[in-house]
């Protein structure tokens, strides 16, 4: 029968600290009880030794007949008397020698007979009395003290024949204890040890005690190291196949980055899952457009099965599948979903005969079904087949879901470059029908080929041309080239710039130059296969060009206006209209919510009213109105016309503007201009650092006066966190562009405002802080008068 081991325990902690205790008591007791009667045969010896002395005096007195001195002694009897009363008092001597001995001591008579012996006429009848009666109290007080002794010992020899048994006991019980301990707890917990120590050891496979009587907790123990092991098979058991999951994963996703085609992926993926023992039949298949049937692309069957068994073994399980219907068929199921789908059993409707002799003979099946796709597009379902009733579980179907988008990413790529390769065929194709120059290079920065467009501009054989290195023939703008980088490195930056180039032509007898963009082509494992230039003769065209583009932007100035003028003339009549109704309205409250709404249309018309008086205003031809108004004026008017763009693009405009403006007159139409342009710039610039709402997507627009070397000045600033302009544009922006660089297109705009407010008796400045990483763009004015 098992016992609880903490009621065992805690039982014999009470009987040993019981023992223990009774030992310790009775030791105390022990030492008390030898304590006291020492005390009683010490002062029991000094009585002794007192009436010696007594009776000494006593003798010597009466050998030399100095009877006279007997009653000095009898202080001394009378303290031996006190002291025979103090022993006489004491608790630990027995009542019954008490009364014998007081019976037979007389102190008082022995004092009686020492005072009649000073007496010379009574001194003959004294001395027989007292030697009696000395000799007698001397043996009474010498047996008396012989009785006490006695009783001492005895009483001493008793408590201690008590003390051994009692300690017996004790020893007996303990011993007791020990081994009942080592026969339910240290003998189970040996035996459990040893056992455990087997298993590690691979000689058991399980923990079994054997030992009857042992405690209830050492045998939940054992139970417990029972389930550990049966939880330690099964994880062993789980962690295989969770290896062998992983093996195989691992092989497919080596066999996704080494295909170079569609069909070698399905291949080489359906053969890497079968690394899996689990897995007995893995097949890929895609869905043609317009159509609900999957078609099997590539199968690849496990290692046990030759080409035969695997065909019939897929056809058996396609066809059990389309037996339970689309919402049951795994495959169906996952392209229509999008998400992995597993079946089960999938055999569980099928006949037996047509089982036997294939690998699906005992009647089980599962299956998962993976989507191919990669960003909602589906490219075809992954189908994976095993007999095990453990595969398929969460984890598993999530790393495979996992391989299904590599695979559709693989898929995605396979087809952009597919689209991409065809591109170029088509590019090349268009280019070389289009009257334009056209070179391309190898990697190494060889020409490769070039059009007659070329050949005729330079006036060079073909023959010569080609095998040349490429900077010997085009020469493109210093600062568009890169320092300390070869051929292949060069190209490459070329191909990344997002802007055409300038190049010279060093082979042509004329000075011409060339205005094109260099790309790269890559073959299907994205690798660059060449680089390939297009580009136009600057010499030729570049006066035709500039010709167009400015009639372009006439033509597109009128039509703004036009547009404006239209826009002006319906609001007008919107305005006309609602103020028309508003009159007409009656003054009933029926008619509130009414002539609300008509003048929230009146406010509406003015609003585009003025917005498109500005835009004419500011659009017109500058010989038409050249009209000055204040920079303060002119700047309201940019902010109204340019707020809507920043509110669109989530670009929080912040003003800051002073409460007493100072009135700088300025030419409206070109400092309106120089506004909108800094604001479009601010504007590109933050729209390319941040995309969409950010919270440092924020312009500041300020102004205030200043005092500066005894002048005043008024100044427009704006402060953002953009990102366009590095420390070396402002620097060269500072440096007024004398030698110090060629700017960019972007600084080219800046240097046109600060030339326009310039001409207005302004200055244009850029100051870049560091510390909160924000540009400004200030505008300073001297103040007149």
């Amino acid at each position: 029968m098992a016992h609880p081991l903490r009621k065992v325990t805690f039982s014999a902690a009470i009987i040993m600290v019981l023992l223990l205790g009774t030992l310790l008591t009775l030791g105390f007791q022990q030492y008390q009880l030898l304590s006291r009667h020492e005390q009683i045969i010490s002062q029991s010896e000094k009585l002794l030794f007192q009436f010696a002395t007594i009776r000494e005096q006593i003798t010597t007195t009466l050998l030399e007949q100095r009877y006279q001195q007997l009653p000095s002694i009898v202080p001394e009897v009378e303290e031996l008397h006190g002291k025979i009363n103090l022993i006489v008092k004491n608790a630990n001597i027995p009542d019954e020698y008490k009364l014998s001995f007081i019976n037979q001591v007389d102190l008082p008579g022995l004092i009686l007979l020492l005072y009649k012996g000073a007496d010379p006429e009574q001194i003959t009848e004294v001395i027989p009395a007292l030697n009696q009666q000395t000799r007698q109290f001397g043996n009474r007080l010498m047996l008396f003290d012989r009785l006490l002794v006695n009783h001492a010992k005895r009483r001493v020899i008793t408590f201690q024949g008590l003390v051994i048994g009692i300690l017996a006991l004790s020893i007996f019980l303990i011993v007791n204890l020990l081994v009942i301990g080592h026969r339910r707890l240290a003998t189970p917990i040996m035996e459990l040890a040893g056992q455990i120590r087997q298993v590690h050891q691979g000689k058991r496979q399980d923990v079994t005690l054997t030992t009857p009587g042992g405690s209830k907790e050492i045998t939940e123990l054992a139970a417990a190291f029972q389930d550990l092991l049966a939880l330690r098979q099964q994880g062993s058991l789980e962690q295989g196949r969770h290896h062998r999951v992983l093996y195989a994963l691992h092989r497919a996703g080596i066999a996704c980055r080494q295909a170079i085609s569609r069909e070698t992926l399905f291949q080489a993926v359906s053969r890497a899952l079968l690394f899996n023992e689990d897995y007995f039949l893995v097949w890929t298949g895609t869905s043609p457009k317009d159509s609900e049937i999957i078609t099997p692309t590539a199968v690849a069957g496990s290692a046990s099965m030759n080409e035969d068994q695997s065909e019939k073994c897929l056809a058996v399980l396609l066809e059990a599948a389309e037996e339970k219907g689309p919402q049951n068929n795994p495959a169906t199921g996952a392209m229509a979903t999008g998400k992995a789908t597993v079946v089960t059993d999938l055999l569980e409707d099928t006949p037996r005969v047509m089982l036997e002799k294939t690998m699906l003979a005992d009647g089980y099946a599962a299956c998962a079904a993976l989507p191919l796709q990669w960003r909602k597009q589906l490219y075809g379902v992954l189908c994976i087949y095993t007999l095990n009733h453990e595969t398929f579980g969460d984890k598993e179907i999530e790393l495979l879901s996992g391989l299904a988008g590599s695979m559709g990413l693989a898929l995605h790529v396979f087809e952009e470059e597919q689209q991409r390769s065809h591109e170029q065929e088509r590019t090349k194709t268009l280019l070389a029908a289009l009257d334009s120059p056209l070179l391309t290079f190898s990697p190494q920065g060889e020409i490769i080929s070039a059009n007659e467009t070329f050949a005729q501009l330079i006036a060079m054989p073909m023959k010569q041309i080609i095998g040349r290195n490429w900077q010997t023939i085009l020469q493109p703008e210093s600062d568009a080239l890169p320092g300390g980088q070869n051929d292949e490195e060069t190209l490459q930056y070329l191909a990344t710039r997002d802007e055409e180039i300038e190049m010279q032509i060093l082979g042509s007898e004329q000075k011409r130059r060339l205005y094109g963009k260099i790309s790269s082509i890559h073959d299907q494992n994205g690798a660059i296969q060449e680089f390939a230039c297009v580009g136009k003769d600057l010499s030729v065209n570049k006066a035709l060009d500039k010709g167009i583009g400015q009639q372009c932007q006439t033509v597109i100035s009128e039509l703004s206006a036009g547009v404006a003028h239209e826009i002006s003339d319906l609001s007008n009549g919107i305005i006309n209209y609602a103020q028309v109704l508003t009159d007409n309205e009656p003054s009933q409250q029926d008619g509130e919510e009414e002539r609300e709404i008509l003048s929230k249309i009146i406010d509406g018309g003015e609003r585009i009213a003025e917005i498109v008086h500005k835009l004419i205003f500011y659009g017109q031809k500058e010989h038409a109105g050249g009209e000055y108004l204040p920079l303060t004026t002119v700047l309201d008017d940019a902010v109204m016309l340019i707020k809507h763009h920043l509110k669109t693009e989530g670009i929080q405009l912040e003003l800051e503007l002073s409460a007493n403006p100072l009135a700088i007159p300025v030419h409206a139409q070109t400092m309106q201009q120089v506004l909108i342009n800094i604001f479009n710039h601010r504007r590109h610039a933050l729209n390319r650092r941040y995309s969409g709402h950010a919270a440092n997507k924020r312009l500041t627009v300020a102004s205030n006066s200043f005092s500066e070397a005894g002048k005043r000045f008024f100044q427009i600033s704006f402060t953002d966190q953009g990102e366009d302009l590095t420390v070396a544009d402002i620097k060269l922006f500072a440096a007024n562009n004398n030698d110090h660089g060629k700017p960019s297109r972007l600084l080219k705009e800046l240097l046109r405002c600060r030339e326009l407010i310039a001409g207005e008796g302004g200055n244009l400045l850029l100051t870049n802080n560091p510390d909160s990483e924000s540009l400004s763009v200030q505008i300073n004015f001297p103040v007149k008068g």
